[in-house]
């Protein structure tokens, strides 16, 4: 169910990997648990509209190899540090441990 929606800052950018990578500031050990299981999330720019896209791969800031939130998605090949992303259909099991890497999780905030 769509019970929440994770809104994420891009806090790097390496463009030159194939896929370009995008580093987020949250990550499968203090957000979104199911990537290691292979669920892919929808995920979308906010408030930033572009008829160009290109290929990213979202991963966590943690520097774990598998946290991987998404190996490849389409965003807007102007995609910077700073920009936010939804990802949608975020919610139940996703707040799995406390604290990973001394990080606290986001704030839940009700719409």
């Amino acid at each position: 169910a769509n019970t929440m929606a994770l809104i994420t800052s891009v806090i790097d950018l390496k463009n030159y990997k194939k896929p370009s990578i995008a580093v987020l500031d949250t990550g499968v050990f203090n957000g979104i648990i199911e990537p290691i299981e292979n669920f892919e999330y929808p995920v979308f720019l906010l408030n930033k509209k572009t008829l160009n896209e290109k290929n990213y791969s979202l991963v966590g800031f943690s520097c774990e190899g598998f946290d991987i939130i998404r190996k490849k998605v389409k965003l807007s090949n102007k995609l910077q540090i700073g920009d936010k992303l939804i990802i949608t259909h975020a919610g139940a099991y996703t707040f799995v441990y406390k604290k990973f890497h001394m990080v606290e999780y986001p704030p839940i905030i009700k719409l």
